[in-house]
């Protein structure tokens, strides 16, 4: 009797992180040090440059620029975050504060992205339109409507409903394995005069410490993979 081996089908949510700071390692690869750096980037890269051995708190690919599996894409996903650099401030409208505001909120009107298979660019959309689905919500309370003045803003470029994301609508992005793929992001000129604008990127100052600060684009993609595992094989 013939062993014959069949895929298995897993739940698979994959992520990479661009990296913006003074303080990111020389080694992680697409390290940028500061927001006048990125500007001059003439496009981001993702998931073809990194792997979970840049760290898997920012990659949880195995391999980089193709996959060791077939894949099926049901959304993707993009997230700006910066930290607010003065988390003391109880003004909202400080400067460093804006900083972060404008990362998160108003550069990703001025970029787009696309999704490359192949030579075959199969997805190109702004950011907002593709929102992150996961990640921090943003809250303020204002001085007069609090007596202690404190002010909270954690803050991303989207709201964390798992469904908040672009969703493909009928067939999923099949992505065969071994197929080159990349996601791409590149600001327009008005997003670089944003981004040099914002110069560097600022430390976090937490009550008397000050702490290295980074700023993350992180992109993400959710489907499915088709494996073959022990114990799956199908006899005939």
């Amino acid at each position: 009797m013939a062993e014959e081996k069949f895929n298995v089908k897993e739940n698979a949510i994959i992520y990479d992180t661009v990296r913006i700071g003074p303080s990111v390692q020389p080694e992680y690869p697409g390290r940028l040090s500061s927001f006048k750096e990125l500007a001059d980037a003439e496009e981001l890269s993702f998931f073809n440059l990194r792997s979970t051995s840049s760290g898997p708190a920012y990659c949880n690919l195995t391999g980089k620029g193709a996959s060791p599996f077939p894949l099926k894409f049901e959304s993707f996903g993009i997230k700006f975050h910066y930290p607010t650099p003065n988390l003391d401030s109880t003004s909202p409208f400080s400067g460093r504060r804006q900083s972060a505001k404008i990362f998160q909120n108003i550069l990703p009107e001025h970029a787009w992205v696309y999704v490359q298979v192949n030579e075959d660019k199969v997805l190109m959309l702004k950011p907002f339109m593709i929102p992150p689905g996961y990640g921090p919500s943003g809250s303020e309370m204002r001085e007069d409507q609090n007596t202690s003045g404190s002010y909270s803003l954690i803050g991303s470029s989207g709201f964390p409903s798992w469904n908040n994301r672009y969703q493909f609508t009928g067939n999923m992005l099949e992505i065969p394995k071994g197929t080159p793929w990349k996601a791409v992001l590149a600001f327009s000129n008005y997003g670089k005069q944003l981004l040099r604008a914002l110069g560097n990127v600022e430390p976090l100052e937490i009550n008397e410490a000050t702490l290295p600060n980074e700023a993350l684009i992180e992109m993400s993609a959710r489907g499915l993979r088709y494996v073959q595992q022990r114990g799956e094989y199908r006899y005939v």
